[in-house]
């Protein structure tokens, strides 16, 4: 089969010719090396979640619980939302909420390190989560917040592929903090 993606040049003409094909290939071509570089952001981030919590299970688990966020946003956004356009830069979403997420997490342990001090609760392990859940959850409140704000101003934009990413993204944020 004849390849239509090489270059034909004469004088001061160049001609590229391009086919559905040709950027289709492309396409998958690139998503694909990107996301070779995404595999390495996780697991730097798994390693460097391990060696703050002290516990690759609970660092295994909490970005689990991160991407679990993914699925429960494409149904809001597909069947709710009622947006069906979905491309390569809604991918882009993943690392957003990886860094989203573990910022979470990070504030999250230190306050549970944190109740760790106060003498009347070491042994009860059920009021000191409560007592870091309540403390946490308005720090992280305000980063989820400004953050999804952020991404809901692409919404306004009159460019479909932005104004969908700004529905995606926006959603995705508030469902990584719920």
């Amino acid at each position: 089969m004849y390849d239509l993606s090489q270059e034909f040049k004469s004088d001061n003409l160049e001609v590229i010719a391009f086919t559905w094909r040709f950027r289709n290939r492309e396409t998958t071509r690139l998503v694909n090396a990107d996301f070779k570089n995404v595999r390495f952001v996780l697991l730097a981030c798994l390693c460097y979640m391990t060696i703050h919590t002290g516990s690759f299970f609970l660092a295994l688990v909490s970005l689990l619980n991160v991407f679990m966020s993914v699925p429960l946003t494409l149904v809001v956004y597909t069947y709710i939302l009622g947006v069906t356009y979905f491309s390569s830069l809604h991918l882009s979403v993943v690392i957003i909420i990886v860094g989203i997420g573990s910022d979470d997490i990070f504030v999250f342990h230190d306050f549970w390190r944190s109740t760790f001090q106060i003498k009347a609760l070491r042994n009860k392990p059920i009021l000191r989560l409560s007592l870091a859940f309540r403390r946490a959850s308005q720090s992280m409140l305000v980063t989820s917040l400004t953050s999804a704000v952020a991404f809901s101003s692409c919404i306004m934009s009159s460019i479909m592929p932005i104004k969908s990413f700004g529905y995606f993204a926006t959603v995705v944020v508030v469902f990584v903090f719920v």
